[in-house]
């Protein structure tokens, strides 16, 4: 007896209608070939960002896909009732998330956990948390928004200037441009969510040779506590800077300049986060130079 499969089948008639072949199709959504014929069979069920895209491209409705999933679940009834109901949470969290910017990974988890609890829709998340993530941050999701071609995400890129005075990314007409990078490159070399990346300026010369003003990084955003040896962004007495952070013994940060005319110092980890004082803004996962 065959096995059930909603979702596989719904996504498999979909494209048919559209006189598609699956690579026909996977190369518009930005996906290999392989991974939708798994999801048209069954043998894997597609993640929530999937759903997103290709209700995009094919103009379907993303709800009907998400029950479409849920009924592919194969589970008891009490448990089904309980995934749908934390797959309508994230959906309606990620689609907060996508008419604002800068929501990180943990604030994603929150606003999802609160409609899950309490039952929120989309006009329940926007009267929430509206007033913490207000409108004027839209103006980066509206340009990353802009049509990109399939497969490909806008990462807003601002301006380091307007935002250094209070030490944080996203303020009001902070975001100078966008650029455009592959999903499937940030999720596989980066391991990363486009909603956790953003882009600023360098300044200064402090980390010649490898970083000189003008270049452009990419930050991690959920990396705010220097996990790992590597390039961040801090900010320290009201600036951000660009600098390497080592973890050392006892709960000690390493700040290193690699100009050698800037000292090295160090910073307790119980000072980051403290308030108007030092805090690790994000992590560098990828420059591009200006010559």
């Amino acid at each position: 007896m065959r096995t059930p499969n909603p979702l596989g089948d719904l996504l498999r008639q979909i494209r048919e209608g559209m006189g598609q072949s699956i690579p026909g199709l996977a190369a518009k959504l930005g996906v290999n070939k392989n991974t939708l014929s798994s999801y048209e069979h069954g043998r894997v069920l597609p993640d929530l960002e999937f759903l997103g895209q290709f209700a995009h491209v094919t103009g379907w409705d993303v709800g009907k896909l998400l029950q479409a999933r849920v009924d592919a679940s194969q589970f008891s009834a009490p448990l089904r009732d309980a995934l749908k109901r934390i797959q309508e949470a994230a959906f309606v969290a990620a689609r907060f998330a996508t008419k604002r910017s800068g929501i990180g990974a943990r604030d994603l988890a929150r606003i999802q956990d609160e409609a899950f609890s309490k039952g929120l829709d989309t006009d329940g998340v926007e009267a929430a948390f509206g007033g913490e993530f207000p409108a004027e941050r839209e103006r980066a999701a509206d340009l990353r928004l802009e049509s990109p071609r399939a497969g490909y995400v806008y990462i807003p890129l601002y301006d380091v200037n307007a935002a250094a005075g209070k030490g944080a990314l996203v303020e009001r007409e902070s975001v100078s441009d966008v650029l455009a990078f592959k999903r499937d490159w940030i999720r596989q070399e980066l391991h990363a969510q486009p909603a956790d990346l953003s882009l600023i300026y360098v300044e200064g010369d402090s980390m010649e040779p490898d970083l000189r003003a003008g270049d452009i990084v990419l930050l991690d955003h959920t990396d705010t506590r220097a996990r790992r040896e590597g390039v961040y962004v801090i900010r320290m007495d009201g600036a951000l800077l660009v600098k390497q952070l080592q973890r050392l013994p006892g709960g000690i940060v390493k700040v290193i300049s690699r100009n050698a005319a800037y000292e090295p110092f160090t910073v307790k980890m119980v000072d980051v986060d403290e308030p108007n004082g030092f805090a690790v803004i994000g992590r560098v996962v990828w420059a591009c130079r200006r010559y």
